[in-house]
């Protein structure tokens, strides 16, 4: 009983004494970094989600997506753009447009909406046709791109 309390004990010194007031844990070296010293930690994790695309009803050669982009992170993003897609079921890329989003800043969503005028090959597709939209984060700097971290979602986004 003894051993146990102690090893709590000391476990708890080593959390207490590893992570200061303002420290990260580095995920290569696995050590405390103090963040006035270090820069690490330093940069948001951004993200995005389609909400809705489809044919804008008052002008039919005008396609759009509408998504939500999310920092959870605590620092403010800057220079973020969004690439959205429609796809096949093959994953074969239909229509595509990159928006310069800005900055975003730590802890926030924005609502945004991107349109493009559709092509005249999207126009002719077989209606029965499966197409897939996808909006996702193309590049931001200081930032951290979640989907990047989901091996699968890497696949999916970067594959196109």
């Amino acid at each position: 009983m003894k051993k146990i309390i102690l090893f709590v004990g000391v476990l708890i010194l080593f959390i207490v004494g590893c992570v200061p007031q303002e420290a990260v844990i580095c995920p290569e070296c696995k050590e405390c970094l103090d963040c006035e010293e270090n820069t690490f930690g330093q940069i948001a994790l951004i993200d995005a989600q389609i909400y809705q695309s489809g044919v804008n009803e008052l002008d039919t050669d005008e396609f759009f997506w509408e998504f939500w982009i999310m920092n959870y992170g605590e620092f403010e993003a800057t220079n973020i753009k969004v690439k959205c897609d429609v796809v096949d079921e093959e994953g074969n890329e239909l229509i595509s447009k990159v928006e310069d989003i800005g900055n975003l800043a730590s802890q926030s969503v924005e609502f945004r909406g991107i349109y493009i005028s559709m092509t005249q090959k999207f126009k002719n597709l077989d209606e029965d046709l499966l197409i897939v939209p996808i909006c996702f984060v193309d590049e931001c700097d200081n930032c951290d791109i979640l989907y990047k971290r989901i091996p699968d979602l890497v696949e999916s986004y970067e594959g196109i």
